[in-house]
Order: structure tokens, then C-alpha cells, then sequence
């Protein structure tokens, strides 16, 4: 009978078995690199942590001896610039000196201007451009033109002592405020047709549709200085007649306004005396009291009518 052998088990190698330090809970595990027992080596030291001052200490001596800009292009990879050496200091002058530098790198000496007095202060000042603006800040206008005017003066003929207006009007006033303007600065009530005779044949009548004073303008005539035409008022036999003469054609008045009156003469007759032969001879009866005819006419004219007063007024539209 033959007896087996049993098989004797291989012996594991040291670093097969297990280690004790694996039964270990993680916790109680030493960090890494803190010096425990791996393989019988030794535990190494940690460095100890410099202070504070130790490291600026080490900042400023780095800064001191590397430039910031040279550490930037090292950093990109161009070489350092060469900065070209200070001049040596000199004693300072009486005058401060301001040291500029020029485009090959070398330094030139500029001496500043001595403080300024008041009377260079004044001789050198110019004006602010902000002073020289309008108050609006808008640039500054041309001036308007000034506006210029027809001065007129009308007589009433066929009379003496003569009854005369003087008085201006705008260029652009129509011959119907034109006649408008004379019945007021004459003293008319204009009750009666009138017409304006600019030249011979060339008539604008108000019985006239297609020559109406109102078609026309005084810029219209074509007037020069010293022109005149005739003024009919009511265009009977027995009517009133007036010549009108342009004193001056480029007149600036004070106050500028469309019409006002400037100067005049006498009063104008009453519309009811009869036209001019008829008003001579009332002027005759007026100086007499005794006439048989005097009650008479001043009933007709009036008892405060008085031919050496100017009876017109101011007339503006």
C-alpha cells in the first residue's frame, strides 16, 4: 500500500504578506511624505515656513536688482533696453532748469521763462474765445438793415395861405392806405371818390375796377426824389385838388411805424364849403364880424374852427 505525500504549500515572499499597517483604519494612516514607515526608510523633515520679513527682504533685493522692464522682456523674450547714463548733477542756478529729452536719447538743458510781472501779464493776455462768444454761445449776427420810408409832402392847392402835411409812409403801402392816410392827416372824412394822377394818361381811380388804388403800390410808381402827382378828392367841378411831392425816399424815421404824421400847416376846409374859390371867400366873411353873411358861416364851418390850426391827427394802420 502506497502512501501519497501531500503537497507542501509554497512560502510566500516577504512582500507578498500582508503588512500590518493596512489593518490600520485610513485615520489613523500617516500622510504622505510626513516621514512614516514605508519599506524601513526613514522619516525626512519638512522645510519650516520663512517669515514674513525673510521674503520681502528677498523682494526687495530681486527689485533692486533686476528693472521692471527689463524683467518684462526677459519674460517675452527681448533683450533688455538700454537706457543711456543720467548726466552728472550740477550746482543749482538762480533759474530752475528743465531737462528734456530728444530722440537719440541725449538730454538738453532748457531754462524755463522768469516769472512774469503784472505789466507782462496784461501786455501778453488775449482774450478768452469763451468771452468772445454771445451770451448764447451762437455766432454773432450781422446787424439788421434799417428799414427806410417815403416822406411825402401834400398841399392843397387853389389856396393861400398854403394847407400843407408832411408825413411818411412804407414803400409797400398800397395807394388806397395811401389815401387813407391823407384823409386823416388832412382832416377829410372821406365821404367822396378820389384818384391818384401819377403821370398824364396813367389815372387809378376808385370808380375805376381794373385801375384800382388798391392794385397798386408806392413801390410800384417807379418814384425818385423830388417826383410829385396829383390827389383829387371828390371828383366834382367843385372838388379839392393836392399835390403830393417825395422829399425823400430812403427816410429812417425815430420811431419806424407803417404812416405817421410829421409836420403841417393850417386846418383843412370843411368838405361843405363849396371847393376852393368858395372856401377864399369864407376866410374873407370870417375876418369881419360885421358881415351880413358872418352867423351865417360860422354856422356852416363851425364855432371852434380855426383856419391856423392843424386839424389832422396821428394815423397808424
Amino acid at each position: 500500500m502506497s502512501t501519497r505525500r501531500r503537497p507542501v504549500p509554497p512560502q510566500r515572499s516577504p512582500r507578498s504578506q500582508p503588512r500590518a499597517d493596512s489593518l490600520t483604519s485610513s485615520s489613523a494612516r500617516p500622510a504622505r511624505g510626513a516621514g512614516g514607515p514605508q519599506s524601513g526608510a526613514p522619516a525626512r523633515p519638512l522645510p519650516s515656513k520663512p517669515s514674513v520679513a525673510e521674503a520681502l527682504k528677498v523682494l526687495k533685493t530681486l527689485l533692486r536688482h533686476a528693472p521692471r522692464a527689463e524683467r518684462k522682456g526677459r519674460a517675452r523674450g527681448r533683450p533688455p533696453r538700454e537706457t543711456p547714463p543720467r548726466p552728472p548733477r550740477t550746482a543749482p542756478s538762480s533759474a530752475p532748469e528743465k531737462r528734456s529729452k530728444d530722440p537719440r536719447g541725449e538730454s538738453e538743458p532748457s531754462r524755463l521763462p522768469a516769472p512774469a510781472t503784472a505789466e507782462t501779464a496784461k501786455a501778453t493776455q488775449t482774450p478768452s474765445p469763451l468771452l468772445a462768444r454771445s451770451p448764447r454761445g451762437a455766432k454773432a449776427r450781422p446787424p439788421k438793415p434799417v428799414k427806410t420810408y417815403f416822406l411825402f409832402k401834400i398841399a392843397l392847392d387853389d389856396i393861400s395861405p398854403k394847407v400843407w402835411r408832411v408825413f411818411y409812409v412804407a414803400p409797400a403801402v398800397t395807394l388806397e392806405k395811401l389815401h387813407l392816410a391823407i384823409q386823416d392827416y388832412m382832416g377829410w372824412e372821406n365821404k367822396r371818390d378820389y384818384s391818384f394822377s401819377v403821370r398824364r394818361g396813367f389815372t387809378f381811380s376808385s370808380k375805376n375796377e381794373e385801375r384800382h388804388p388798391k392794385l397798386a403800390t408806392l413801390a410800384d410808381l417807379g418814384l425818385a426824389k423830388g417826383a410829385s402827382f396829383k390827389y383829387a378828392y371828390n371828383l366834382t367841378p367843385r372838388g379839392w385838388k393836392h399835390t403830393v411831392t417825395l422829399l425823400d425816399e430812403s427816410y429812417a424815421p425815430p420811431t419806424a411805424r407803417e404812416s405817421r404824421l410829421v409836420d403841417g400847416a393850417r386846418a383843412c376846409p370843411p368838405e361843405k364849403s363849396g371847393g376852393p374859390q368858395a372856401y377864399m371867400k369864407i376866410l374873407e366873411i370870417l375876418k369881419n364880424p360885421e358881415h351880413a353873411k358872418y352867423r351865417k358861416t360860422v354856422r356852416l364851418v363851425g364855432e371852434n374852427f380855426d383856419p391856423q390850426e392843424m386839424n389832422g391827427y396821428l394815423f397808424h394802420f
